[in-house]
């Protein structure tokens, strides 16, 4: 017992000095405090760098612990090491010899958010390096990279980086730190210039005639270019930089130039003569039996008729712009020719009695001929047709076509050109070639001349070689006209033009032509400087004074988007946010309008009023009110000046009473006001705001509908309203400033609102027709099965709706929904349907569709419907359907076919125009199927054209096929209107068009709905221009047609 006792007590000593740090072993809690570190709970390393701490209290000795590889901890003694390895976090674990623990919690990282110093986007051109960029904050490893390294390269060095310019394009650059923040640059690598042309911002060119070939550069290449009415003027591009603009019929057209990075350039284009109508035929002519005289028509509105008043003494016809006079027997004819518009000249003709009119050129009788050049004449009287000789042809060049004589300088020298009649009599020409011209052509001119409206300004002209000649760039700016050695500059209409005066040896010299009636207004807008404007909520101020054509542009299209209508823009909130709109003229000046987008009920009164409106008595002005709480109430403060609508929910009027000064104050429903200054300006003062019409700028309307009414304001009245197409469209003069727009006929044109000062605004009008519902379907149609036939709908009230009333056997596109105009009609399986279209009032056509079992390739004809002139022999090529083809014609007189039978597919057949006129030929297959194509002969001219001159070929067709030049002076120059869907070459006088840069002529027509929606069957046209050595041009239009048969592709290999 007293053993244990004594073991007991040694127990006990023991472990009161264990708990004293005496004995051996762990020497216990000596500081008597708990563990920690000197490291806060929360801490920032950056990578690669290291922070030291203490460690203390607890039980030594102390161990750390990383969570993660963003971090380590190391321990030597008391002292902690945190070192930052990745971006990232970690958790750090101190533990003491008692295992107790305390953690840090540790962000691998700057401590700041990333971002790099690099602008939101950057614009280089091509080889071109950006200034070098850095990255900073977020966990300090960073990374870039480009999504089109072929367009723009990045080159990072640690924290810097730079982007290079590799080549023409857009790329997106894209910044990220190891924790996954990033920032996106964008950049835009371009030729370090602007879009450019060498074309002057308006052209003007005959009808038939074309431009001088004009050049683009700058921007970024592939370029495009586009006509806005092919049927006015048409454009044909060249090595991708080279353009011509041809003029088709008299009106009006705008040519769209545009780069692969969307930037554009406009030129405004005037088909047509300003002036009156003219001819070059005096008002007597003389002329013999059989004998023919050719003169020149132009000015008036196109397109022109003649009539003679005895066809058994003379005949006369007119081809575009040439009038051709034939005696037929002895006796006297008055010749009257007229334009659309019903201006008509009339010229006196004696055939067989009298002294006919002498053989003549414009030519002098000696003339000198610069080496290299080829100047033109006209000839004039005897006896057509006429023949020209060289008596040194080393020397002198000469050819002849109908009346137009050209001369060609060779080489240095002299000799004699012989003009002569079929009756032989003759004129001759001296002609000196490089030499003569001691004194070079001159005018009194100098380089700028600016003249007033409806002001002349006279001057003369010397040296060169006369006689001289005088034109201008744009009639309907500045008129140029010339006698001898004088010549005088008349101002028309506000805007710049060329005058260019040019000698007998094509000597030119060019005058720039300003016209103007003083100082221009400055830009302005009714956008106050600061605007609110809420989400989703277009406001629309008008553009005034500056020099059109306008632009636009937001700071800010996230918050706010801005679009340019005809002198006005409109601009849109998207979300809320602030940023400026940067309204620019043609000549630099800009106005900037600060915007505030707000969302929900914030959003303040206002309008689209300027603060202060400075109008004319009589004169209404219209605006609109939003924001705020409708509805809406104005008044004026002085109603002897001005007065203004009382209550209303959106638009508000101010009319100008009489001169003075009033504030027109506008309210919502809880008390917002909004205070306009209001001015009416005495006769002949003030700054009216600009023209603008109650009309939208596009409209469709039917024949016979019945008047529209609108109203015009702004501008200085009075205004005139005028229709580009009066057969189709009419219009009513203004009345209390209200007009009407009535359809007539279909067609399409456009209506112009003219002020007093000539500011216009122009509405596109289309008439639509009035005929009962057809469709190009037979009544019965068969098919093959898994073969579509594509057809279309029209007159009826559309849109049209298509059913079939076994899908089974016959599926319609399309399917559901309505469609504008062309359907299809496929064949599943053998068997009967019928397939019924219907309009929009109930009005139907049914089409009874028989499939059979057969499967039936569809016959293709290349080209297909076709128009030449009257002398040329065709060519066709047929491809599809099953051997062998017959080939019929109804209409023989027109037009012989040969052969009438084609053994094989790819076989040929040939059509010789023989008289004016139509005539169908059919192409019948083996298992009966039928192609029919329309091939039309035009009365043939001596002026230079292609044959055929229009014609039509299906998408999925990518032969190469031939076109030929008939007329004009070799050697020729081709282009096209779309070097995307077409490439032509031309050898001697034939022109290749083969497929264009896509690798073939799929056009998949898409309407302008988003997204667009396919429309079937639809047409797309490339124009075809050939330019000879004399500068005259011809052109054939080449339509390619859907072929409709997939209702989600267009199944042309794309």
């Amino acid at each position: 017992m007293t053993k244990l006792f004594r073991v007991f007590i040694a127990i006990t000593v023991l472990a009161l000095l264990a708990a004293c740090g005496g004995g051996g072993g762990s020497a216990g809690n000596t500081s008597g405090k708990a563990l920690f570190t000197t490291a806060a709970q929360k801490i920032v390393v950056a990578p690669g760098a290291s922070q030291s701490y203490e460690i203390g209290g607890g039980v030594p000795n102390y161990i750390a612990t990383s969570s993660s590889g963003a971090a380590t901890a190391t321990v030597s003694g008391k002292n902690l090491v945190i070192t930052g390895v990745n971006g990232g976090t970690a958790t750090i674990t101190v533990s003491d010899a008692s295992g107790t623990k305390v953690t840090i919690d540790v962000t691998v990282g700057t401590g700041v958010d990333f971002f790099v110093t690099a602008p939101d986007s950057v614009t280089l051109t091509v080889g071109q390096s950006s200034s070098v960029f850095q990255f900073g904050g977020g966990s300090g490893i960073y990374r870039v990279n480009s999504s089109n390294p072929q367009v723009a390269s990045v080159n990072q060095n640690g924290s810097n980086f730079f982007i290079t310019g590799i080549s023409a394009g857009k790329a997106t650059v894209t910044a990220t730190d190891s924790l996954g923040a990033s920032k996106i640059v964008n950049v835009v690598i371009g030729t370090g210039i602007d879009l450019f042309t060498t074309a002057p911002s308006s052209v003007v060119v005959a009808i038939g005639a074309s431009s001088s070939v004009f050049n683009i550069g700058g921007g970024s290449q592939v370029y495009s270019i586009t006509s806005s009415n092919q049927n006015v003027a048409t454009v044909g591009l060249a090595n991708r930089t080279e353009f011509i603009i041809t003029g088709k019929n008299g009106g009006t057209a705008t040519v769209l130039v545009k780069d692969s990075l969307g930037a554009s350039v406009t030129i405004n284009v005037v088909v047509g003569s300003q002036t009156s109508l003219f001819s070059t035929a005096p008002a007597n002519t003389k002329l013999e039996v059989g004998g023919s005289n050719i003169f020149k028509v132009g000015g008036g509105t196109t397109i022109y008729n003649v009539s003679s008043s005895n066809n058994g003494v003379v005949s006369a016809s007119m081809t575009g712009n040439d009038l051709t006079i034939t005696g037929v027997s002895v006796g006297v004819a008055q010749i009257v020719v007229a334009d659309s518009n019903g201006a008509s000249l009339q010229f006196n003709v004696t055939v067989g009695s009298g002294v006919p009119t002498a053989l003549f050129t414009t030519a002098g009788t000696d003339i000198v001929v610069a080496t290299g050049t080829t100047p033109t004449f006209t000839v004039g009287g005897g006896k057509a047709p006429y023949t020209a000789t060289s008596s040194n042809a080393t020397l002198i060049g000469v050819s002849i076509s109908g009346a137009t004589l050209t001369i060609s300088g060779l080489s240095e020298g002299s000799g004699r050109v012989t003009v002569a009649d079929v009756d032989g009599t003759k004129v001759n020409i001296n002609v000196a070639v490089g030499t003569g011209v001691s004194i070079p052509l001159f005018t009194t001119a100098p380089p700028a001349v600016t003249v007033g409206v409806a002001k002349t300004a006279n001057y003369t002209v010397g040296g060169g070689t006369g006689p001289y000649t005088f034109t201008s760039s744009n009639v309907a700016v500045a008129t140029v006209s010339g006698s001898g050695k004088a010549f005088s500059v008349t101002g028309v209409i506000e805007g710049d033009a060329n005058v260019v005066v040019r000698d007998a040896v094509g000597a030119s010299i060019t005058i720039a032509v300003s016209v103007s009636n003083g100082p221009k207004t400055p830009l302005f807008t009714t956008a106050p400087p600061n605007i609110t404007i809420g989400v989703a909520s277009p406001v629309t101020y008008a553009i005034g004074g500056g020099k059109a054509p306008f632009t636009v542009t937001s700071s800010n299209t996230t918050v706010a988007t801005v679009s340019l209508g005809t002198n006005a823009f409109t601009v849109t909130g998207v979300s809320a946010g602030t940023g400026s709109i940067v309204v620019r003229d043609v000549e630099g000046s800009l106005v900037t309008v600060n915007f505030t987008v707000a969302t929900g009920p914030q959003v303040p009164l206002f309008t689209t009023a300027p603060p202060s409106v400075v109008t004319t008595a009589g004169a209404l002005s219209s605006f609109v009110a939003s924001g705020g709480s409708g509805p809406y109430s104005a008044s004026s403060s002085n109603t002897s000046v001005a007065t203004v609508t009382g209550s209303f929910s959106s638009g508000f009027t101010i009319t100008g009473v009489g001169p003075g000064n009033a504030t027109v104050v506008v309210r919502d429903a809880v008390g917002g006001t909004v205070s306009i200054g209001v001015t009416i300006a005495s006769a002949g003062t003030g700054t009216p705001i600009a023209l603008f019409t109650s009309a939208p700028a596009s409209l469709n309307i039917a024949v016979g509908s019945g008047a529209l009414t609108y109203t015009i304001s702004g501008g200085t009245a009075p205004y005139t309203v005028s229709s580009g197409n009066p057969a189709a469209i009419t219009t009513s003069q203004p009345t209390a400033s209200t007009f009407t727009i009535s359809g007539t006929a279909v067609g399409n044109g456009s209506v112009t609102i003219r002020d007093a000062v000539g500011a216009t605004v122009s509405v596109s009008v289309i008439v639509g027709t009035n005929v009962q519902l057809f469709t190009t379907s037979p009544a019965s149609l068969t098919v093959g099965t898994g073969v579509t036939q594509s057809f279309t709908a029209s007159g009826g009230t559309g849109p049209y709706t298509i059913s079939s009333s076994n899908t089974s056997v016959a599926t319609v596109t399309p399917s559901s929904g309505t469609f504008a105009s062309a359907f299809t009609v496929t064949g599943v399986s053998a068997g009967s349907a019928q397939v019924v279209v219907r309009d929009s009032v109930g009005a139907s056509v049914a089409i009874s569709v028989t499939i059979s079992p057969i499967s039936i390739t569809p016959i293709d004809v290349l080209p297909g419907d076709s128009t030449g002139s009257v002398g040329d022999n065709l060519r066709f090529v047929i491809s599809g359907g099953s051997a062998p083809f017959t080939v019929t014609n109804n209409n023989p007189s027109i037009a012989t076919v040969s052969p009438s039978s084609v053994a094989t597919s790819g076989g040929t057949f040939d059509a010789s125009l023989l008289n004016a006129g139509s005539t169908v030929v059919s192409i019948t297959d083996s298992q009966g199927q039928v192609k029919k194509i329309t091939i039309t002969a035009n009365v043939a001219s001596s002026s230079m054209r292609i044959s055929p001159s229009v014609l039509e070929i299906g998408e999925d067709n990518s032969s190469t096929f031939t076109l030929a030049i008939k007329g004009g002076t070799a050697p020729y120059r081709v282009f096209t209107s779309d070097l995307v869907k077409s490439n032509v070459s031309v050898a001697g006088s034939i022109i290749s068009v083969a497929v264009g840069t896509q690798g073939s002529r799929c056009i998949h027509p898409v309407d302008l709905s988003v997204p667009p929606i396919y429309q079937r069957g639809s047409t797309y046209t490339v124009t075809i221009t050939a330019l000879d050595s004399l500068g005259t041009t011809a052109t054939s239009v080449m339509t390619i047609r859907d072929n409709s048969r997939d209702a989600g592709a267009d199944n042309c290999g794309n």
